[in-house]
């Protein structure tokens, strides 16, 4: 009887530091793909633009969300990357080419849609405005009439 719990013991020992290899290695394993994670971290506006961070961004597209009942989200453009490629990006996209600048914009909020190399969504990020006039507010940096 005693080889057999001899064996029991050998094999529970076995499998508990397979395990902990096994968890070390997929720590290890996030830790090396953390820096290279595609992210849309922020979106904000910085006078004469709206200014986007994130890491290994393809494309980001700019998007309003008009006024009006069953009105659907517009496409207004995409953003430029004007730092080089990586884990810390910057992308601007230019408030006068919002559509009907510089008069009153009729949107509710305008939100930053990102993709990866292959063209996948990867993540949307809104300003922090929601109406009309909270929004042109803030574009303007004063209400406009």
């Amino acid at each position: 009887m005693r080889p057999f719990s001899t064996c029991i013991m050998l094999f529970a020992s076995l499998a508990i530091s397979g395990q902990t290899t096994v968890s070390n290695q997929n720590r290890t394993s996030d830790s090396v793909d953390a820096p290279n994670k595609q992210a849309i971290y922020a979106v904000r506006i910085a006078r004469p633009n709206i200014q986007l961070t994130g890491s290994r961004l393809a494309r980001v597209e700019i998007w309003i969300e008009p006024t009006g009942t069953g009105v659907g989200e517009e496409l207004v453009g995409n953003a430029k990357r004007i730092t080089p490629a990586g884990n810390h990006e910057k992308w601007i996209f230019p408030i006068s080419s919002f559509p009907g600048y510089p008069h009153p914009i009729m949107a509710v909020n305008a939100f930053a849609k990102a993709y990866d190399r292959r063209g996948r969504e990867i993540g949307r990020k809104s300003l922090p405005f929601n109406g009309v006039s909270e929004f042109n507010s803030a574009l303007y940096g004063r209400a406009v009439q």
